[in-house]
């Protein structure tokens, strides 16, 4: 999981037969590069955020891929901030799919819920060692690792990414970070979705009063 690059070069004349070899760390450097890499293929898939299903779909499967986890679950919350909705997501093959509507409180205690409502990520890198958590729910999810990246607007969670494994996992910060940022861009560009969606509804609605006052019309 690290990369290096690496130099050999001799040392003194040939007939000594001696080669020294240099390694230099570039881990941090080659992480960046791709991180940003990934952030530009995402950026180029939400442009063309339609149908808005399957793209996003089509999204998380490449975020779960990426970071080489079992789930990447959208989430939108209701008005009470107590229920989420996952209208998209993926899943591995052996892992369940998480997509439905789940109550915050029977998987996250009050210093969790906290946590992301102030709009910091939440990382648990055992849910059945950390006590924070409701560690008797999540095998049924497939969940034994996650990261949770909430997305504050008005004071209020509005929307959430997470990633999960079906493993301990030691997370990185670089793994955090990128998350912020995908969750940035995502929840931006679906909330042009949303508006989109409804100037449509509300130009079909128009058009369809129009045409009943033109049947009504005729028929008089």
């Amino acid at each position: 999981g690290f990369f290096y690059d690496v130099y050999a070069f001799r040392i003194g004349a040939a007939e000594d037969r001696r080669v020294a070899v240099l390694f230099n760390d570039i881990t941090e450097r080659k992480r960046r590069e791709e991180n940003l890499a990934f952030l530009a293929e995402i950026s180029a898939d939400l442009a063309h955020l339609t149908p808005t299903e399957e793209t996003m779909n089509l999204v998380g499967a490449k975020i779960g891929r990426f970071f080489g986890v079992t789930q990447c679950m959208f989430a939108e919350h209701t008005d009470d901030f107590t229920t989420a909705v996952v209208p998209y997501g993926w899943h591995a093959p052996d892992a369940p799919d998480l997509r439905g509507t789940y109550r915050i409180p029977d998987f996250l205690s009050t210093e969790l819920i906290g946590i992301l409502r102030n709009g910091q990520p939440l990382v648990v890198r055992d849910t059945q060692v950390d006590p924070r958590g409701s560690a008797d729910r999540y095998p049924a999810l497939g969940t034994r690792s996650l990261i949770v990246v909430p997305l504050v607007r008005d004071r209020e969670w509005r929307f959430q990414i997470s990633i999960r494994h079906n493993q301990p996992r030691e997370w990185r910060h670089d793994d955090i970070e990128l998350m912020r940022e995908l969750t940035a861009r995502i929840w931006t560009r679906l909330e042009h979705a949303h508006a989109d969606d409804m100037l449509r509804t509300s130009a079909e609605q128009l058009r369809e009063a129009d045409q009943r006052k033109d049947e009504f019309l005729a028929m008089l």
